[in-house]
């Protein structure tokens, strides 16, 4: 129940960083503007820690996350594997030593 609420708190979280980001769009113009990079910076941002936050509580379920490798260890041991998964996978188009788990 308490991992229900703050997976909860984490969406509302994540969902008020994106309005944050496209409410307010002042920013017309094609050139460079510093405080529309760094909103989309600190969107980015909190999207990224927010997904680590929801793998972490889904962790506490049941594995979210394996090693790829022949074994096929459980990954995700602490709350820097899941920050590193989501933001390799956010930022990037792949990873290759992180996979979904079953």
């Amino acid at each position: 129940m308490f991992s229900t609420i703050l997976m909860g708190l984490t969406i509302l979280f994540m969902v008020t960083t994106l309005y944050y980001f496209f409410s307010g769009r002042k920013y017309k113009m094609s050139y460079f503007q510093s405080t529309l990079f760094q909103k989309l910076f600190f969107a980015m941002l909190g999207i990224t820690v927010g997904f680590a936050i929801l793998y972490y509580l889904l962790a506490m379920d049941g594995e979210v996350i394996r090693i790829s490798t022949e074994e096929g260890k459980e990954g995700g041991e602490n709350f820097w594997d899941y920050l590193y998964f989501s933001g390799v996978t956010l930022l990037s188009v792949g990873y290759g030593d992180l996979v979904r788990g079953h």
